[in-house]
């Protein structure tokens, strides 16, 4: 059990809440990730048009949007290691409830409340961590916890399909289950008392968090410099095999380089700042995005694509947690809870329209060629935030 006594100082991130926390986001990662590779089986299984499986994906990531600031604001009241444990267990019961789905509208409402809960527990965790932490220590434990949601999509996505593909498509729901309920558990052990704070509700709170100035910018950052880069990653194995040329196995090699690229990409996105500071480390790490997008339509070669590959995933997962903890720490004097779910929503929001913009242009019969610089231009307005936030914070 996590000993509430340990000083700041003394709390190392290998402390067990870490390591919970990075098993439990592992669970919530891998429920809104793995959906995409069962989306056949689903809507086969369910009697439903596979068009309508996008409702899968679109209900999760709805339930995040809205869920994680209305849950977060309404339950400010209570302590975020009681909420924490609360909200995990009702993610087990939904994600249950996804493998027993009768019909397809029962899926698509066990989606949508499963993204609610996903949302406002990744903010109630998120936003609290730090308080276990000093300010040296704090960033490498959100990276931490962050790699939960970059293994799952790098292992648990490729290892869900395996097993749906000889099991069946509700199994990986099932571990899914298994896997937050044992981190329940485990989270009512590890969680010290003094795991984040509760606040009384006030719309005063949701207003500033939506609308104070400096938190727009880590917002702005969010949306752009993260989700940007989705616009390509969502056609990755397409852009690899119809415009790189390369075998279908070639192709899935290189998407495991890009989820290497994200491992190391958290674990950088917790070390950076404390070695550059927060502001030159996303200004690397958009550049470290826009050289590898850059160099993707010119890359001859496996080596070469790697490597670009390799260059955009690993800025683009470190950036993740570092506009996060940006987020998080300008907002004490307020609600840390409140903006951190604003946040997430701005993750989501990213990806989506990122996602929606590369579609309609394949729609409109550009061809997946033009992918990495429709990423490229939507990165781009994260370096313009960067070197915003470099000059506002340059001492004068």
């Amino acid at each position: 059990m996590s000993n509430p006594s340990i000083a700041l100082g003394q709390r190392t991130i290998a402390d067990p809440s870490v390591l919970v926390l990075a098993l439990t986001t592992f669970a919530i990662g891998l429920s809104e990730f793995i959906v995409i590779g069962l989306m056949g089986q689903i809507t086969g299984d369910l009697g439903a048009t596979l068009s309508s499986g996008s409702w899968l994906v679109a209900a999760y990531a709805l339930g995040i949007s809205v869920g994680s600031p209305l849950l977060a604001f309404l339950s400010l009241g209570l302590s975020a290691r009681r909420l924490s444990v609360m909200l995990i267990g009702g993610f087990t019961i939904l994600s249950l409830g996804c493998a027993l789905a009768p019909t397809m509208g029962w899926m698509i409402a066990f989606r949508a409340l499963a993204g609610g809960l996903h949302g406002a527990f990744f903010t109630v965790t998120t936003a609290s961590l730090p308080s276990l932490f000093d300010e040296r220590r704090a960033p490498m434990a959100l990276a931490l916890m962050f790699s939960g949601l970059t293994v799952a999509m790098v292992l648990g996505v490729p290892m869900g399909m395996a097993l749906a593909g000889s099991f069946g498509w509700p199994l990986p729901f099932i571990l899914i289950a298994l896997c937050s309920a044992m981190g329940a558990v485990l989270l009512s052990q590890v969680l010290p008392q003094d795991f984040g704070q509760s606040q009384t509700p006030r719309i005063r709170l949701l207003r500033q968090a939506a609308l104070r100035a400096d938190l727009l910018w880590p917002y702005g950052f969010t949306v752009f410099g993260f989700g940007g880069g989705f616009a390509f990653l969502t056609y990755a194995e397409a852009w690899l095999t119809l415009q790189a040329g390369l075998p279908a196995s070639v192709a899935r090699g290189m998407l495991g380089v890009v989820g290497l690229g994200a491992l190391a990409g958290n674990v950088l996105g917790g070390a950076l700042p404390q070695v550059l500071g927060r502001p030159q480390a996303l200004l690397l790490a958009v550049a470290a995005q826009l050289l590898g997008l850059a160099l993707l339509p010119m890359a001859s070669g496996i080596a070469a694509i790697a490597l670009a590959l390799l260059s955009w995933s690993m800025g683009a997962f470190a950036s993740a947690p570092m506009v996060h903890s940006w987020a998080i720490d300008i907002s004490r004097d307020t609600n840390a809870r409140i903006a951190a779910s604003f946040n997430v929503t701005a993750f989501n929001t990213g990806l989506s329209i990122s996602a929606m913009i590369a579609g309609w242009q394949l729609a409109a019969g550009a061809g997946v060629q033009s992918l990495p610089l429709t990423a490229l231009v939507l990165v781009a307005p994260a370096l313009a935030i960067a070197l915003g936030f470099a000059a506002m914070t340059r001492p004068r």
